[in-house]
């Protein structure tokens, strides 16, 4: 079995635990970017994917933090950036204590657990304006946020656009002359997007997303939630998933010739 078949299939059994959890608690998880995709093309993993990316209503993101952290039994563990010092990541990692992997993108060449991503999502403003001063002022804090982490972002990330790789070649070679305390402005990002986040807004954004202002969208996109098919098991996705896919992803449908993945290896 190859090293990503493998990856696949411990993310499917922390997905299980996940679900699990969910279901005893009544919190409302869903499939979102390329698993969501996966789901709709593939009914599972994208072939040459390694990752499961779900996301959470913000309330639902604090709840099961609360949960997950006293109810999770090893391997099983819940890691987030108030909970573990070494976790960077703004958003929450569930992982497999059992199996670790070496992250291969980043100058910090680190050994993680393997792990499933959960992204809050939030509410957002509506109007145009109000909208784009309010991304304006996340990208800042963000960026900050992500210079303070700079030898852990993942350079070699898939889907970059260019102008950020042309940004983060420059600030590879000069980022050891600054000091900025990435902590403080992960703070200022989190209260930021907490000022904003209501369950009754008419748009919600995964704002830490891999797609940028794309991750926006109208309440009706997302929800009511549908089930889908993802592996062995009945899962939720967003509602529409056509406009949501197409806006992020362009001619989802077709698969790309370019099959970029997270670059990593198992650690014995």
């Amino acid at each position: 079995m190859n090293d990503k078949s493998e990856i696949q299939k411990i993310e499917l059994g922390i997905l299980k635990e996940i679900d699990k959890l969910c279901k005893q608690h009544d919190i409302s998880y869903f499939l979102i970017g390329g698993s969501m995709l996966g789901a709709v093309r593939h009914h599972g993993f994208i072939p040459w994917d390694d990752d499961i990316d779900i996301g959470m209503l913000r309330a639902d993101y604090d709840k099961f933090a609360t949960i997950a952290e006293k109810e999770l039994e090893h391997p099983f563990r819940l890691n987030t950036f108030r909970n573990n010092k070494t976790h960077h990541y703004y958003f929450m990692h569930v992982v497999n204590e059992e199996y670790s992997v070496r992250r291969l993108g980043s100058i910090d060449k680190r050994v993680e657990n393997v792990w499933i991503d959960i992204y809050p999502i939030d509410g957002f403003p509506k109007g145009k304006i109000r909208q784009k001063t309010e991304y304006c002022k996340l990208q800042f804090y963000r960026f900050m946020y992500h210079l303070g982490f700079f030898e852990k972002i993942n350079l070699s990330r898939p889907g970059r656009p260019l102008y950020q790789r042309m940004i983060l070649s420059v600030l590879k070679r000069t980022y050891g002359l600054f000091s900025i305390d990435g902590s403080k402005w992960r703070d200022k990002l989190d209260t930021e997007l907490r000022s904003l986040s209501s369950k009754n807004a008419d748009y919600f954004i995964n704002y830490i997303g891999m797609q940028g202002e794309r991750e926006l969208f109208k309440a009706d996109v997302f929800f009511p939630l549908k089930q889908y098919k993802f592996e062995d098991m009945s899962v939720n996705g967003v509602n529409d998933f056509e406009i949501y896919l197409t806006q992020l992803y362009g001619d989802w449908e077709v698969p790309p010739a370019k099959k970029e993945t997270h670059p990593m290896e198992f650690v014995e």
